[in-house]
C-alpha cells in the first residue's frame, strides 16, 4: 500500500487495506464518508452514485479542491485534504477532537496534540479523482529521521495510507521513517476504529470513471448474489481460486 513510502507501520498498513472489503460488507453506510475532488465533476458524480448505491448521508460525502495530478506535494496533502477533512468531520459531528498539552520537563520540552475522543465513522471512501501520492518533501525537517537508517529517512507518501493515519497525524506522528502499526495482530474488527488510531481508507478507482462506477454495481451484483462470502480455498494445481 506504501510502495513509494518508508513511513512502513510495522506489519503494514497493508494488512489493513485487506481488509477494507470485507469490513465494508459488515459496516453500514452512516459509518462511511466519501472523499472526491470537486474540480473534477467525474468525481463529484461517482462519489454520489457510490454514495446512493451504500446509502451513505449526504452529510457524509465531502469534496474538496485538489490538484488533478496523481501526485501531490505534502503542503497540499495538509491543506487542501488533511486539515479540511478533520475540520468537515468535526463540522458534522463525526469526529470529536481534544486538544491535549504533554507539560515541559527537564529532558524534554513540551508538545501540544489533538486525539480523537469519539468517532460515528470508520470509513473513508476516496473516489476516482482524489491523488494517489504525496511526493517527497526535501524541506522537511524531523529529529527522528536522524534515528532513523539512511535508507529510511524519505518522507514520500501515498494518500491512502495518510489518511489511514489520520488520527495519528492529529497525534504528530512523525513524517519520516518507520512507525508502529497500531492494528497489528488485532483480530476483533471493533477495535479497528479512529479512537484507537486507524481509519480504514478504501479507494474507489480506475483507468476510467466508467471503469470505477462499474466496479460498485459489481460489488453490489456479487453481494446480492454470493451474499458476501469469500471462498479463498487453492485448487489442486496450487493456484488460488476466489469466490
Amino acid at each position: 500500500m506504501r510502495a513509494l513510502k518508508t513511513k512502513m507501520l510495522w506489519g503494514g498498513w497493508a494488512a489493513m487495506a485487506g481488509l477494507c472489503s470485507t469490513l465494508l460488507l459488515a459496516g453500514q453506510g452512516d459509518e462511511v464518508v466519501v472523499i472526491y475532488n470537486s474540480r473534477m465533476p467525474e468525481s463529484r458524480e461517482l462519489a454520489l452514485y457510490y454514495a446512493q448505491r451504500r446509502e451513505v448521508p449526504t452529510n457524509q460525502v465531502f469534496g474538496f479542491e485538489l490538484p488533478t495530478t496523481e501526485t501531490m506535494t505534502r503542503a497540499e496533502f495538509r491543506d487542501q485534504l488533511q486539515k479540511p477533512l478533520v475540520k468537515a468531520l468535526e463540522r458534522q459531528k463525526l469526529f470529536s477532537v481534544r486538544s491535549e498539552i504533554i507539560p515541559a520537563t527537564r529532558d524534554r520540552t513540551g508538545d501540544a496534540f489533538q486525539k480523537i475522543t469519539d468517532a460515528r465513522i470508520r470509513y473513508a471512501t476516496l473516489c476516482y479523482g482524489v491523488p494517489v501520492k504525496i511526493s517527497k518533501d526535501p524541506s522537511l525537517s524531523e529529529a527522528v529521521a536522524e534515528k532513523a537508517r539512511v535508507e529510511m529517512r524519505r518522507n514520500e507518501a501515498a494518500v491512502d495510507s495518510e489518511l489511514a493515519a489520520l488520527p495519528l497525524l492529529l497525534q504528530n506522528l512523525p513524517l519520516t521513517g518507520p512507525a508502529r502499526n497500531p492494528i497489528y495482530g488485532v483480530t476483533n474488527t471493533a477495535l479497528i476504529h479512529p479512537t484507537n488510531g486507524v481509519l480504514v481508507v478504501a479507494r474507489l478507482d480506475g483507468p476510467s470513471v466508467e471503469i470505477a462506477r462499474g466496479l460498485v454495481d459489481k460489488a453490489m451484483e456479487a453481494e446480492t448474489q454470493t451474499g458476501g462470502r469469500l471462498d479463498s480455498r487453492r485448487r489442486r494445481d496450487g493456484e488460488a481460486t476466489g469466490v
